[in-house]
């Protein structure tokens, strides 16, 4: 489990969507089945055969339907993070303190971890979740961090599945991407700021090297006189 007293999380996603996510204090939730990789959550399967393969299969398709992941990163500098997830930097990072809650820190690795679904104390949620900390060595750029939650104790709203922001989940920041639309929506991201007590950012691209950095000057314009 991941040390989270003092540090803050990201999770990035378009404009629009960050939004709705702060005017309804909701956070949406990853569905396993809409993962971006499709090896996620299957171990190593090599030498199993048709029919022993087949448990793993049902294992996931189980657990799609039972579980939904929220999904951070480490730190909001990374530009592939705001290019993949934040609509080509038009979007937001919203950085949250995760208080007393299970999160995972996601190792990444080039071969397939072998996890056995025969052993009686591999219970399913302690099975989900050793498998939720394993990614293939190539996303070792997202430095990502998860925790899996109860779709039951989601709301759902038509076919996606949005977990409450609590007193585990308290929002910090509020940082705009390099490529957000200066005129779009900005009283309304200040009062949603204000409301959340949350520091709001203004990036831009670093000048020497491939980083997204504080915009100090354009930061400013959003401070209170």
């Amino acid at each position: 489990m991941a040390n989270t007293d003092s540090k803050i999380f990201y999770h990035f996603l378009p404009f629009k969507d960050a939004l709705y996510d702060l005017k309804s204090e909701l956070i949406k939730v990853s569905k396993i089945r809409d993962v971006n990789d499709p090896f996620e959550f299957l171990p190593y399967l090599g030498k199993k055969g048709r029919y022993r393969r087949k448990p793993y299969y049902e294992f996931k398709n189980r657990i799609s339907k039972k579980f939904g992941i929220l999904c951070f990163s480490g730190g909001w500098q990374e530009p592939l993070l705001w290019g993949h997830y934040a609509d080509k930097h038009r979007g937001v990072a919203l950085g949250f303190k995760i208080v007393s809650c299970d999160l995972l820190k996601v190792k990444y690795v080039r071969e397939r971890p072998i996890i056995g679904l025969n052993n009686p104390k591999n219970r399913e949620r302690f099975l989900f979740n050793k498998l939720l900390k394993y990614k293939y060595k190539k996303w070792e750029y997202e430095n990502e961090y998860r925790t899996s939650v109860n779709l039951c104790d989601c709301n759902k709203i038509d076919k996606h599945y949005f977990f409450p922001f609590t007193r585990k989940l308290i929002l910090k920041k509020i940082i705009l991407g390099c490529e957000w639309e200066k005129n779009k929506e900005v009283n309304v991201i200040k009062d949603l700021s204000n409301k959340y007590k949350a520091d709001l950012i203004v990036s831009r691209m670093a000048f020497r090297d491939y980083r997204i950095v504080k915009n100090r000057s354009k930061t400013r314009e959003f401070l209170p006189a």
